[in-house]
């Protein structure tokens, strides 16, 4: 490679090329610019980029390592900020336990008493209080009554109104029937003391 670069540079040339092979093979840059001439510099930087060995093709990747331990567990963060209020939600149904039968509204069910001799005792017990206690009426079986807007199958009530419905063969009076804010008690006293129905109550 050197008598290569004397026949190009001649014997004055020399040490120019020798230098710039060793800019090429090191790959760096050029030093003490000022100890050459311009042309010495460009003759430099030819040579060296003539002899300069090209980047070699990238290795395959290796291997990924192990993994690691886990750190530490951190120290928890501070409380972030207090969210806005939410809209307003649907009203709920049936209404909360604990609280009373609103106004206009309605409760319904079954009730069932019987003994065979003397009296029979029944019970009715309202799912929500009312505020008041109700007034009873009786509706007779296919009969009617003007507090109580419904049947046997589909029982309602007048507001403030306990209505009992009997079924084929009971025999209630209103007088035998004690209602209060929970619910009522139904006395019969036929023989044989059977008797059933449905019922409905409707707040004051």
């Amino acid at each position: 490679m050197i008598d290569r670069i004397q026949k190009q540079l001649g014997s004055a040339g020399l040490v120019v090329g020798v230098i710039a092979l060793v800019v090429a093979l090191a790959g760096t840059a050029i030093a003490a610019k000022s100890v050459f001439t311009k042309q010495q510099e460009k003759q430099i930087v030819k040579i060296a980029k003539k002899y300069a060995g090209k980047n070699g093709a990238p290795g395959a990747p290796g291997a990924p390592g192990a993994q690691g331990q886990a750190g530490a567990k951190g120290d928890m963060g501070a409380r972030g900020p207090e969210g806005p209020e939410g809209p307003e939600g649907p009203e709920g149904s049936p209404w909360t336990a604990g609280g009373t039968l609103p106004s206009g509204q309605s409760l319904s069910g079954d009730w069932a008493a019987g003994y065979s001799t003397l009296v029979a005792l029944g019970s009715i017990s309202f799912g929500l209080p009312l505020e008041e206690s109700p007034g009873v009426a009786i509706v007779p079986f296919e009969g009617s009554n003007e507090k109580c807007p419904g049947t046997l199958a589909a029982p309602a009530a007048d507001a403030g109104t306990l209505c009992i419905y009997l079924n084929e063969g009971t025999s209630v009076e209103s007088g035998n029937v004690q209602a209060n804010q929970a619910g009522a008690i139904i006395s019969i006293f036929e023989s044989p003391a059977i008797g059933s129905g449905s019922w409905a109550v409707k707040a004051p």
